[in-house]
Order: C-alpha cells, then structure tokens, then sequence
C-alpha cells in the first residue's frame, strides 16, 4: 500500500516538494541543508497505519496515536547529529513540532530532566509514542527513508530516538540556566516560517493576500511630520 501525505498525495512526493521549497527558502540565509531536512522529516509520521487508517477513515481524527509531529520532529534532531547540524538539532525538532501550531518554548515542549510532567496534550504525544515507533518498523518506512536520501531509520527506532529526547532537554535545560537562548530563537523562527510557508504552498492552503486598504476619503491633515514633505489635498467635489 503506498503512502499517503493525504488523499491522493504520496507521501514521499510531499515531502520531496516541501524539502526542496523550504531549502530554497532559506539557502540564502545559510540554513539551507537544515531547511531541506525540516521539509524531508515534517511529515514522517504520518508513515504510521495509525494515521494510514484515518485518512482511509478507518480510525477517528483526533486519536492520539494519529499525531504525526513528535516521530518526525525527533528523526530530524537524530539526523541533524549525523549531518553536521548538531547545534540547530532543537531548532529543527521545535520547528517541526509545531508546524500545524504556534511556536512555544522548547522547555513546554521537551520532557524535563527532573522529571516535572508536562502539560496534558504534550504529555500524550510522548506516552503513545513508543508505539508508534514500533509500527514505523516496517519495510515500507525504511523504504520511504532510503528515498528520501536520509539515514537508515532502524538505530533511530530501536534506541536512539530516547537517547535524543535526552539530549533535547539537556539543551534545553542548559539554554535556561546559561542563556544564549536569542540564537536558538532566531534560527528557530527562520525554520518554523519556511516548513509552514512551504508546507502551505504545496497542499495549496497558501492564503490570499489582503485586501488593499480602502484610499482616505475627504482632505489629508493640513499639517504633516516635522521633516516631511506634505501631501497635496485632494481637489474638493464640486458643488451641486
């Protein structure tokens, strides 16, 4: 069975178009290679039967083990360690969690150290999450993966995907104490900004631009800013 992004789009094909307009989107600021894994790992979960079987209506919308952020957003921070991209790892993990969202802290968003319990809805993600990373084993995900051009997913699965939500909330938990967090920021918001834009673009969601505001009816104010050149007034209507 191939899958499915969403009704009658391969799932490979949508992330291949969204990798490669989120790489265009940032190459020039010197975040391409991490925009082009963002695009690749935003939708990796919805490799699961789990949501396979939603799109097929087979399992209800809402049911927490059809939430696809947390596989693919973790697979990105694994293979940004292997790409060479270890320091944008919690960028690109917080950025692809939230895709479907509003961006948060990342100490909302990584299990704490100290074992505090997350909020409710974040905490579910984690706790289904060994399940869906059991039913990712499959010959069709490693399939999808080697496609992709990205890593063998079998370590990732079996052990490393914890090993780096460890390492998340260490760098999270260090960012806290020790500060530095305004980088972690800034390239987290370039990230989030080109996922959402080209995720958008290619499902067709993109939303229409405004409209132009409405031209000022009646005469502009007689005085203008100190320095500014005045605008002329409109001619008045004439008398009837």
């Amino acid at each position: 069975m191939e899958l499915l992004a969403r009704p009658e789009e391969p799932l490979q094909e949508h992330l291949l178009g969204v990798a490669a307009l989120a790489e265009g989107h940032l190459e020039p600021l010197g975040l391409g290679k991490a925009g082009r894994l963002a695009g690749l790992a935003h939708d990796l979960g919805k490799a699961t039967p789990y949501f396979q079987e939603m799109l097929q209506g087979k399992r209800p919308k809402g049911d927490p083990l059809t939430w696809h952020a947390l596989p693919g957003a973790l697979f990105a921070a694994w293979v940004a360690e292997k790409w060479a991209l270890g320091e944008l790892a919690l960028p690109l993990f917080l950025a692809i969690l939230e895709h479907h969202g509003r961006l948060r802290s990342p100490w909302e968003r990584v299990p704490p150290p100290n074992g505090v319990q997350t909020p409710r809805g974040r905490r579910d993600a984690w706790r289904v999450l060994p399940e869906q990373l059991k039913a990712l084993h499959t010959p069709a995900f490693a399939e999808l993966v080697k496609g992709l051009d990205l890593p063998d997913p079998g370590p990732f699965l079996q052990r490393e995907a914890w090993r780096v939500a460890e390492a998340l909330a260490r760098e999270a938990n260090r960012l806290l104490w020790e500060g530095g967090g305004v980088e972690l920021h800034y390239r987290l918001a370039l990230l989030y900004s080109a996922l959402l834009d080209a995720d958008r673009r290619l499902a067709g969601q993109r939303p229409s631009p405004p409209s132009p505001m409405p031209i000022p009816q009646g005469r502009w104010p007689a005085t203008s800013p100190k320095g500014a050149t005045p605008r002329p007034s409109p001619p008045s209507a004439t008398p009837s």
